[in-house]
């Protein structure tokens, strides 16, 4: 977020001082930014001076402890299956094709329900996003309101999709679409669950964009027994 800088989280990082640091990118990508080939972020992070910038924060951490690693976990087939399918761009212009839909007043009152609640989640996690500190996006309630918001992206909206007849261009996308941030969520957990594997006993801090943090942490959750680690 806008309130949170560089120093704040290297700061943060070193009050954890973790043995181990996974960053939310593939493995090619985090090989370029450990070898300093990755010339474009690093140029980003150059002109970002005074935001976090989650790049220079990891190298500088890993500067001042060599002996921390860092690991990438992000689902492999990420970007590849955002090509084939065009998911971002398809995802946005569906749910804006319904909002439209909602402000013309063509939805029925149980969509137009559906679409204000949605709006509504919008507004309250935009409104932490532009104000929060670590510990604002770091907490249950945070996450409690992702929750609800990606329901409503994910299940609620495409659901109306499904009914409406004016958004027929998009339904055969609906599956797709329903289907992305579980497969993509899922495959995250899975490798941080391989990497605690690898690390047992090792304090372990996972990067991400907090959209993810509430489903990482409800995956992580289901192993900590059997596994023998604790989420913090």
């Amino acid at each position: 977020t806008d309130k949170i800088k560089r120093d704040d989280l290297y700061h943060y990082l070193d009050s954890i001082s973790p043995a181990v640091i996974l960053y939310e990118s593939d493995t090619k990508s985090v090989q370029r930014m450990l070898n300093r080939t990755d010339f474009f972020r690093q140029l980003m992070s150059t002109f970002k001076k005074g935001n976090k910038v989650e790049s220079f924060v990891s190298l500088k951490y890993i500067e001042y402890h060599p002996e921390c690693e860092i690991f990438s976990y992000e689902w492999e087939e990420r970007d590849s299956y955002h090509r084939k399918h065009d998911i971002l761009s398809k995802s946005s212009e569906m749910l804006n094709a319904v909002i439209r839909l909602h402000r013309e007043h063509v939805l029925t009152s149980d969509q137009s329900a559906t679409v204000e609640e949605f709006l509504a989640l919008n507004t309250e996690i935009s409104n932490i996003g532009m104000n929060a500190n670590i510990h604002d996006i770091n907490n249950a309630t945070t996450d409690s309101i992702l929750r609800n918001r990606q329901l409503y992206v994910y299940d609620h909206i495409p659901k109306i999709v499904k009914e409406r007849k004016e958004l027929k261009a998009y339904q055969d996308f609906v599956p797709r679409h329903m289907e992305y941030w579980d497969i993509r969520n899922r495959a995250m957990a899975q490798n941080i669950i391989n990497q605690i594997k690898r690390n047992p006993n090792k304090k372990i801090v996972v990067l991400n964009g907090y959209y993810h943090r509430y489903y990482l942490i409800d995956e992580l959750k289901k192993h900590e027994e059997d596994l023998n680690f604790s989420v913090k």
